[in-house]
C-alpha cells in the first residue's frame, strides 16, 4: 500500500474519531541581517494603503519556535502523493526539490511542457480534506481511482473550464489528463483530519500533475498571490488580515503567514527575543506582523539556521469587494516602528 493510500485510510479512520469527539506581484526588499516586514495595526494599515507599496527582500538572522506551522495552508496533498515529472517518471511530492522539473499545462491554451519547481511547501497539520473518486468513461471496466487533497486545493475542472477547489467538485465533473482527455468524478467526500501535506510552486504555468491511481490529473500550485487570494473572504476593515508574507529559507523551504495569524514564538527562541525587544508596550504590533509569523514557522521546522539568510515577499490583502486594480496584491514595505528595527538586528 502506498503512503498516499495509507494517509487516505488514516484520514477516514480519523473522521470517525472526529465525529465522535467533536503571488508575482509581490515585491522584494533587501535589509541586512534580520527580517520582518510589519503588518501594522488597523490605523497603520489604512495609512499603508494610501502610501507607497515598495517591494522588499529581507535577509534574516532573527528566529522563532512553535508547535504550529502553516505554509500555504489551504492547498496541499498528503505525503506519498505522486507527481508527474517532465521525464515521464513520477516522484512522491515530499521528495521533490527546488530545481526539479515537472510536467505542467496552461489549461487555457492547452500548452503542455516541462516547468521548473521554484518552491516546496510543507504543512504539518492541514485539517480539512477531500477524497474524489474518479472513473475513466473511455474505459468503463477500469476500477475507480481516488485522489486525496486538502478541501481547498484547486483542480482544473474541465467541465466548467475553471479552477475549482476539490471540495466544490460535483459528480460528473471532469479533471484533465496530460493528453487533454479526462477522468470523471463519481463521488466526493469532505472530512476533517490533521496530517502532514505538501505543495509546490511551479514556474510560469503554476500548475502540475498529481497521480490519481496511475493517471495524472492537473492541479494548481501555490504562490504568494494564491495565498493572499485565499485570505480575501475573511477580510474585514477592522481586523484585516491586511498583509500576506512568504518567507523562503536558505534551504529553499517556503513559509506563508499573514497579519493576525496568531502564532506565538516559543519561549526563549530567537524570534521570541526579537519580539520582546522590538514590540511596543501592549504587544499589539506583534499580532499584526506577517513576517514574524513566517519566521515562527521557519524556526519551528528548521531551527535557528532556517531564519538566517532567507528572503521575504510581502503583499497587501484586501477584501473581495475591493475594486479591480486596487491595493490587493500590491507590494508592501516595512513599518519603521517595529519591522525596520527587527530588520537591523
Amino acid at each position: 500500500m502506498t503512503r498516499a493510500k495509507t494517509a487516505a485510510k488514516e484520514a477516514r479512520a480519523a473522521e470517525a474519531k472526529a465525529a465522535e469527539s467533536a503571488s508575482q506581484k509581490a515585491g522584494k526588499e533587501t535589509a541586512g541581517d534580520s527580517a520582518g516586514t510589519e503588518a501594522k495595526s488597523t490605523r497603520e494599515a489604512s495609512d499603508a494603503e494610501a502610501g507607497a507599496a515598495d517591494s522588499v527582500e529581507s535577509h534574516s538572522n532573527g528566529g522563532a519556535d512553535t508547535e504550529t506551522t502553516v505554509s500555504c495552508e489551504l492547498n496541499s496533498f498528503p505525503t506519498g502523493t505522486r507527481v508527474q515529472m517532465a521525464d515521464g517518471t513520477t516522484k512522491e511530492i515530499q521528495d521533490i526539490r527546488v530545481g526539479d522539473t515537472v510536467l505542467a499545462t496552461d489549461p487555457q491554451t492547452g500548452e503542455t511542457r516541462p516547468q521548473r519547481v521554484t518552491d516546496t511547501i510543507t504543512t504539518p497539520d492541514d485539517k480539512n480534506f477531500t477524497d474524489l473518486t474518479l472513473t475513466d468513461e473511455s474505459n468503463p471496466r477500469a476500477p475507480p481511482v481516488q485522489l486525496t487533497s486538502t478541501l481547498h486545493h484547486p483542480h482544473w475542472n474541465d467541465t466548467r473550464h475553471q479552477w475549482v477547489d476539490a471540495g466544490d467538485f460535483n459528480p460528473g465533473d471532469h479533471l484533465r489528463r496530460p493528453d487533454g482527455t479526462t477522468l470523471t468524478v463519481k463521488t466526493k467526500r469532505n472530512y476533517p483530519y490533521a496530517v502532514t501535506t505538501h505543495n509546490l510552486t511551479v514556474n510560469n504555468f503554476h500548475t502540475y500533475y498529481v497521480l490519481a491511481g496511475a493517471t495524472p490529473v492537473l492541479v494548481h500550485n501555490c504562490n504568494l498571490g494564491d495565498y493572499a487570494d485565499s485570505l480575501r473572504a475573511g477580510f474585514n476593515k477592522t481586523d484585516g488580515p491586511f498583509f500576506a508574507a512568504k518567507y523562503t529559507s536558505p534551504s529553499g523551504r517556503t513559509y506563508f503567514g499573514h497579519s493576525g495569524h496568531g502564532l506565538t514564538p516559543a519561549p526563549g527562541g530567537e524570534v521570541d527575543s526579537l519580539v520582546r525587544q522590538f514590540t511596543p508596550e501592549g504587544g499589539r504590533y506583534h499580532a499584526g506582523c506577517a513576517e514574524t509569523m513566517c519566521l515562527i514557522q521557519a524556526e519551528a521546522a528548521e531551527g535557528a539556521a532556517g531564519i538566517r539568510g532567507g528572503s521575504f515577499e510581502v503583499v497587501k490583502v484586501r477584501g473581495l469587494n475591493s475594486p479591480p486594480g486596487g491595493a490587493h496584491g500590491t507590494p508592501a514595505s516595512p513599518c519603521a516602528l517595529v519591522c525596520q528595527p527587527r530588520l537591523q538586528h
